[in-house]
């Protein structure tokens, strides 16, 4: 997968003529283990220096440039329920992530165990 965001500076700035680029390329590999277990790896690579993405806007100096990892094991006990845990790992080239004592870190990794089903 690669996303390519060009944005260019409106007119009325003192940058404008100029374009602002995000590039974000990601590797998703899927392996089933048998009908029921499946195991899935996805890498991410974030470089919007300019902050032109709004969710992603840090205002630092080097905006947001990450690089993260998500590992998911699913287990599919019926055709209908679907088990999941997923652990995700990113690291920023500034502090931009919040950890428990709201202090802003590099790293940040959380886990997610989840259900789904379909009637």
């Amino acid at each position: 997968m690669f996303d390519f965001i060009v944005q260019a500076d409106t007119p009325d700035s003192n940058t404008a003529g100029r374009y602002q680029v995000v590039v974000s390329p990601a590797l998703s590999l899927r392996y089933a283990i048998t009908d029921r277990v499946g195991f899935a790896a996805r890498y991410d690579y974030l470089y919007d220096k300019a902050d032109i993405v709004p969710e992603l806007r840090t205002g630092s100096r080097n905006g947001w440039q990450s690089h993260s990892a998500t590992a998911t094991l699913e287990y599919l006990p019926l055709p209908q329920l679907t088990f999941r845990v997923e652990g995700r790992y990113g690291a920023n080239k500034d502090a931009v992530f919040r950890n428990r004592y709201n202090s802003l870190v590099r790293e940040d990794w959380y886990v997610i165990l989840s259900a789904a089903f379909h009637i």
